[in-house]
């Protein structure tokens, strides 16, 4: 039977919202220098300025998602204007801009049975992959030989680069990490759905063996301590009474080989959860600055007083940044309360779980409290990632109302 994987046929309304669905899947979990140039990518941006008028196009009626993000954005507006020295009109369109790509993605899913068919969200997702692993693999060996600046294999000639330290297919190490897991979980959760049981080790290493091993290679060497940490999460996935007696063993054969081999990723990830255990927000910050950016705004938030109204509707745009432009750590927290407070931040998260995430108490949400410090800001891979949410929690809800119809896990579509 043939593969159409990569047959593309824009004959259909069907076909042009599939394919479109494919390009906000991509685009927004990579960040590839000869396409994106800098951190705000112009292409990216040119995007998600189309995003409303294709909503408009594909779909007329005013969805639940649609009137949440509507609400979320006149909060945050209101509550910018409560502190004009510091009003920026140009921020809160370029949130609007991120909030309208997940609602139009949402909305286009939604709109028509088979938009998006299982098999070709697994294919997708399973390119997507091995696609980082290839050009993680081609970064290590260019690094190898001397070259460390050359733009088609996404290498800028950054300080940090190593032959155990590269970016991948994206910004930098740590924001590949993320997304090679929460887009490898995607992959087991939808084969979960179409085999109809959950999918565990013995499955991976009897059939997908090749494609799991090198997923794990790219993940513990490509550099990131939250590579580490995504896959320490991912491994909840397979944990049940059997998955109890094998993960020790796996962990005790990985600090073996550590004792033995510096593994610099590993190292920080040990070191930085001994220190979160403590509670010491100032040895967090000594022992790994980049986590200190993940793990400070929690703990700030924590300790937030809420009697004060700046709890409640912010303190400004861009109001936890010192006079450089960079993140006061002593201030920050969680999803922009800092910019507009809690009722904003209330409202980020009904839109996240009423597009994304299916259910509160999942992998999925542990992702977002540590992978993402509970926070969409404005990066593309944050978005990036609650679009692939948004393809489990739709092929979630399908199959457990028995919606899942034969042809969408067919070989031949």
């Amino acid at each position: 039977m043939r593969n159409k994987m990569f047959s593309i046929n824009f004959s259909s309304a069907l076909e042009v919202k599939r394919w479109f669905l494919a390009l906000l899947l991509i685009m927004f979990n990579t960040h590839y220098l000869l396409v994106d140039f800098g951190l705000i990518s112009i292409t990216k941006l040119t995007v998600m300025a189309l995003c409303p008028f294709l909503l408009l196009s594909f779909h007329k009626n005013i969805s639940k998602p649609l009137i949440i993000a509507l609400l979320y954005l006149l909060a945050i507006y209101i509550c910018a204007l409560q502190h004009p020295a510091q009003f920026r009109m140009t921020t809160i369109i370029y949130t609007a801009l991120y909030v309208f790509l997940l609602v139009t993605f949402t909305t286009i899913l939604y709109s028509e049975e088979n938009v998006l068919t299982l098999n070709f969200a697994i294919k997708l997702l399973n390119r997507l992959i091995w696609i980082y692993i290839l050009v993680v693999i081609a970064q290590q060996l260019f690094i190898l030989i001397g070259i460390r600046h050359f733009t088609p294999l996404n290498l800028g000639g950054d300080s940090y680069l190593e032959v155990n330290r590269v970016p991948g297919l994206s910004l930098e190490p740590s924001h590949s990490g993320r997304i090679m897991c929460v887009a490898f979980y995607a992959w087991l959760k939808l084969n979960e759905f179409q085999k109809g049981v959950k999918i565990d080790i013995h499955y991976l290493w009897a059939y997908e063996r090749r494609f799991v091993l090198t997923f794990l290679y790219a993940m513990l060497f490509m550099g990131s301590a939250t590579a580490v940490l995504a896959l320490i999460l991912l491994s909840f996935y397979f944990i049940n009474r059997r998955s109890l007696l094998i993960l020790p063993i796996v962990l005790i054969v990985v600090l073996f080989i550590n004792e033995r081999v510096e593994f610099k990723a590993l190292n920080r990830t040990i070191k930085m959860i001994a220190v979160v255990s403590e509670g010491d927000k100032k040895s967090i910050g000594k022992t790994d600055g980049s986590a200190a950016y993940r793990i400070y705004p929690i703990i700030n938030t924590i300790e937030s007083d809420i009697s004060k109204k700046e709890f409640w509707i912010g303190n400004g745009i861009d109001s936890a940044k010192n006079k450089l432009g960079l993140i006061d750590l002593r201030k920050s927290k969680i999803g922009n309360i800092n910019d507009y407070g809690f009722i904003c931040y209330t409202l980020l998260l009904l839109l996240i779980y009423s597009c994304a995430i299916y259910r509160f108490f999942s992998l999925e949400t542990l992702f977002f409290v540590i992978l993402m410090s509970c926070t969409l800001a404005n990066v593309y891979y944050s978005w990036g990632i609650m679009i692939i949410f948004t393809i489990i929690r739709y092929f979630q809800i399908k199959y457990e109302c028995g919606n899942l119809r034969i042809e969408e896990c067919d070989e031949t579509e």
